[in-house]
């Protein structure tokens, strides 16, 4: 009955879910059995995998193949009548490689000997015609790293950014679980995966499988572990950092830093940089002023006496409108948890039925506050899996994240290069954020103070996605299995300024005069800094985007090892987006406004045949 069942569970899954690409998860075990002595083959030979149910016996030329063996550490026994029974431990199952194992065996001298020996790691994979490179979740766990990407920059080849033999992020491919992770939208991968859920890494970077679509620069390719069908196991890594600034020298909000000297420095800040006591290179490596005698003339002689101020005065007002500070009190952080085992009460039941989950938050301050002070990323996930029957399995997978952007503005284009786009452009390039100390520096390197001295001139962007998928695999015979799979992505973008400006006049900086929260808040036209000092308006937070995009997939897969020689694989994928894009830019300053809003369909198909052939 429960055979029934959790076949009925199985087809409902399926059908209902709305669940992908689900690619090469597994190895294989192959090699040969002979006698020691003679050289002979040994038909009918029985090699098995230590603790598990797969296994295989040998052909008449004492060759044997032992399909959908995942990745990990095997030992491998075999045993023939009248041979003492050999072991072979340590054995390294890679994915999508083979791991070779021949057997020599000797006739038995006492009943019951044994032999064990350690498998050989070979150095040349001879069944790999590409670039790759594969580690296991321990070697992740030796390595003083905290994402799946500084794992992958490690190897040659790679840059920082999952940037593959030079080609960008958006041009690779990221697998876990056989599940496609990246934006259907740009095709950035989605790389947030806890690292105490990795059970093996690869990088393939280049000669790629015809099952491998939509890729140019590299496959990355990760394995999850799975649940124990009896016992429970997790780990849990913190990583922290303490608060800290995170620059070397003067801080831009010391009074002795660039933006302050010309307004304090009693030698130019009331006659001006050029008009004062400075000689011209050095007024020359500094903001230009006007001096603040000008600017109380100015405020003397407009037609409003209501905001008359004294060159002191002015002065006093400046540094109130140019308090913010950095953030320096704040810890970096990196939480990396995971936990798996049978699923209480009702696993046994349902084909052993057991878990893995693992979560991931990472906290990092960054080099100076924006409209964040921070940027903050989470990252879940769970593995369930089921044994419907000896030849069926169940997989579901579950993935969810959320991290929080700061979004560019379209005149910023230009400080990133190529990094983010042509410079100079005149249209707006969504989902591009500024994060790394790198790219925050460049903003500062001009003269314009009100990018760091305000909390509202880049829009905040978050950004979430989920992911479901389901794959049924089915042994139909030693040699032949199928792969059924069904998967659904969704992915939503919100990007906009931060909270309004309160522009009620209840500040009091000098006394009798009155202002509102300036800097802070968003508004979209704003003279309300002194003078032109650290003027903030007009080009603030023009980011906008709330698209919502999902991508479903349906694939199927047939493997049959034809014979010793030759591992035939052969399916089709069909793949249906569904983009609801709404982003743009509005800048009031300029009366510019451009909003793109489409909502388009697209779907595509793919077939593939290949063939993986062995000595």
């Amino acid at each position: 009955m429960y055979k029934y069942f959790r076949l009925l569970l199985t087809l409902f899954v399926l059908f209902v879910s709305v669940s992908m690409v689900f690619a090469g998860t597994v190895g294989k075990i192959a090699g040969s059995v002979i006698d020691a002595d003679t050289g002979d083959p040994l038909a009918g030979a029985n090699v098995l995998v230590v603790g598990s149910s797969l296994g295989a016996a040998a052909d008449l030329n004492g060759n044997y193949t032992i399909l959908q063996v995942p990745p990990g550490l095997y030992d491998v026994q075999v045993s023939v009548i009248g041979y003492a029974t050999m072991t072979v431990s340590s054995v390294r199952v890679r994915i999508d490689q083979t791991a070779r194992v021949d057997f020599s065996m000797k006739m038995e001298a006492l009943e019951g000997e044994a032999v064990t020996v350690v498998a050989d790691r070979n150095a040349v994979k001879e069944d790999v015609a590409t670039s790759v490179v594969a580690f296991s979740g321990d070697d992740v766990e030796e390595l003083p790293l905290s994402t799946v990407e500084d794992a992958v920059a490690l190897q040659a080849g790679v840059e920082d950014g999952m940037v593959i033999r030079g080609g960008g992020a958006d041009e690779s491919l990221l697998l876990i679980d056989g599940v496609t992770m990246r934006d259907p939208r740009n095709n950035q991968p989605i790389s947030g995966i806890a690292l105490s859920a990795v059970k093996e890494l690869s990088v393939e970077r280049g000669g790629f499988n015809a099952e491998y679509g939509q890729v140019r620069s590299g496959v990355v390719n990760i394995v999850t572990r799975e649940g124990s069908k009896s016992d429970y196991h997790g780990s849990l890594t913190v990583k922290y950092s303490p608060p800290a600034a995170k620059h070397f020298g003067v801080s831009p909000y010391d009074t002795e830093s660039m933006w302050f000297v010309p307004y304090l420095d009693d030698d130019v800040c009331w006659t001006g940089t050029k008009n004062g006591g400075w000689d011209q290179y050095t007024w020359l490596q500094y903001p230009e002023f006007a001096g603040w005698d000008a600017i109380s003339e100015e405020l003397y002689t407009n037609a409003d006496p209501s905001d008359d101020l004294s060159p002191a005065a002015c002065q006093q007002l400046f540094l109130w409108q140019s308090r913010k500070q950095p953030v320096t009190d704040q810890p970096d952080y990196n939480i990396d948890a995971g936990f798996g085992g049978p699923v209480p009460f009702i696993g046994e039941h349902l084909g052993n039925l057991r878990f893995f989950s693992s979560y991931r938050r990472e906290r990092e301050m960054l080099l100076v506050p924006l409209c964040r002070d921070d940027y903050l990323d989470y990252n879940w996930s769970t593995k369930l899996t089921s044994d419907i029957s000896d030849a069926m399995t169940l997989q579901l997978t579950g993935f969810a994240g959320k991290n929080y952007n700061v979004a560019i503005n379209d005149d910023d284009q230009r400080y990133f290069g190529t990094e983010f786009g042509p410079s100079e452009v005149d249209y707006w390039y969504p989902t591009q954020f500024v994060r790394t100390p790198v790219q925050i520096a460049k903003m500062t390197d001009e003269q314009r103070p009100g990018r760091i001295f305000s909390n509202a001139w880049y829009s905040e962007a978050d950004v979430s996605y989920q992911s479901f998928a389901a794959k049924m695999t089915h042994m139909i015979s030693p040699e032949t299995f199928y792969e059924v799979s069904v998967e659904h992505l969704r992915r939503q973008y919100e990007t906009g300024p931060v909270a309004a400006r309160d522009t009620s006049r209840i500040y009091e900086p000098l006394t009798g005069y009155y202002v509102d929260e300036y800097p802070y808040g968003f508004i979209a036209l704003n003279e309300n800094s002194i003078g032109t000092a650290f003027f903030v308006g007009g080009h603030m937070a023009e980011a906008r985007d709330s698209s919502k995009i999902s991508s479903t997939t349906i694939k199927f897969d047939l493997t049959r090892q034809m014979n010793f020689q030759n591992l035939l694989k052969t399916g089709f994928e069909f793949i249906y987006n569904d983009l609801n894009l709404n982003y743009g830019q509005v800048n009031a300053f300029t009366s510019k406004e451009i909003i793109v809003k489409e909502h388009q369909k697209p779907y595509r198909g793919a077939l593939y045949v290949q063939d993986k052939l062995e000595t």
